[in-house]
């Protein structure tokens, strides 16, 4: 997804928009920081050593990744260098994603807990965009986020069971459609 993006971003001299969506580093790094928190809670000593390492990754990867957008340029070389090192501030919604993608599966075994703490993070991430720019019209075409809460009933509703096998599907459906709202976009602008 990440070199499909960047291909598309550096395809227009000056595109009226770009793609910055990659939704797959951030759950592949839920899944990591999740398991890291798992051995933690078995296992102290190693489950920070793990954290440890998982940090000085991090700086490391970051650093890596300023120093390529130095070296190649061009738009979405951050989100490509960091998709492909796994970095945390370079993935679609950044550390605050997958602390919510983290916050969730500790929470998924008690659904008053997920929806508490679920709604707490809509609230305080609600506030902190509308701190600096509130506007009634912002709420709806700038800082839009907070809709999110609108898909607590459904987590609520999940009965915990596999639904029917769509997963390729999906896999097919995100990318495709995020480069056709690009060149839609871009064509129509």
């Amino acid at each position: 997804m990440a070199l499909i993006n960047y291909i598309c971003n550096n395809i227009y001299q000056d595109p009226y928009c770009y793609i910055s969506n990659n939704i797959f580093v951030t759950l592949f790094l839920i899944g990591v920081v999740s398991w890291i928190l798992e051995i933690r809670k078995n296992d102290k000593k190693k489950g920070n050593r793990y954290i440890i390492l998982f940090c000085l990754y991090q700086i490391f990867s970051t650093i890596i990744c300023i120093l390529t957008k130095q070296i190649i340029g061009g738009y979405g070389v951050f989100e490509l260098a960091g998709a492909l090192m796994g970095n945390i501030i370079f993935t679609e919604g950044s550390i605050l994603f997958v602390f919510l993608g983290v916050l969730m599966y500790f929470t998924k075994e008690n659904k008053k807990s997920l929806a508490t703490a679920y709604t707490i993070f809509c609230l305080i991430f609600f506030v902190l965009t509308a701190i600096n720019n509130f506007s009634i019209e912002g709420l709806f075409y700038e800082n839009y986020q907070w809709m999110m809460i609108g898909t607590l009933p459904f987590m609520y509703l999940y009965n915990g069971k596999k639904g029917k096998g769509y997963k390729y599907l999906f896999y097919l459906f995100y990318p495709i459609h995020i480069v056709a709202l690009f060149w839609i976009g871009n064509l129509c602008f």
